[in-house]
């Protein structure tokens, strides 16, 4: 499967990066595994789904961090990685290295830059 195209842009106020449009998210690659970043309670969300968009606009507002094919194997090992950093439920993660590096694998497989702890942005107000 080809990768696809994912154009990013630099979010000056919370020093993250984000989609660039709705359409970069909603490439045809079948499930995905996604992490979004729900500011207002900071957590991330690890997730699968069929429909990237669809999850995106429930969660709003979110800011999608990554995504990569695979199904809800592929969820459950991250999920079973990541359990000493539960927040609440199995797909909710408090936001430590460990599950930063998790996203940053996921961000590796459309190119997108990796990021740090400090790129975080908090709360909203």
């Amino acid at each position: 499967m080809a990768q696809p195209t994912v154009r990013v842009a630099p979010n000056a106020r919370k020093g993250a990066y984000q989609a660039e449009t709705k359409q970069s998210l909603s490439v045809e690659v079948g499930d995905v595994v996604y992490a979004i970043y729900l500011s207002d309670e900071r957590l991330i969300k690890i997730g699968c789904t069929s429909d990237l968009m669809r999850r995106v606009k429930e969660f709003a507002p979110c800011s999608p961090m990554a995504f990569m094919p695979g199904g809800f194997e592929d969820e459950a090992k991250i999920h079973a990685r990541l359990k000493a950093h539960r927040a609440r439920g199995r797909e909710y993660y408090r936001i430590t290295q460990p599950v930063l590096d998790e996203v940053n694998l996921l961000r590796a497989w459309t190119k997108l830059p990796q990021l740090s702890l400090v790129e975080i942005p908090p709360p909203s107000p």
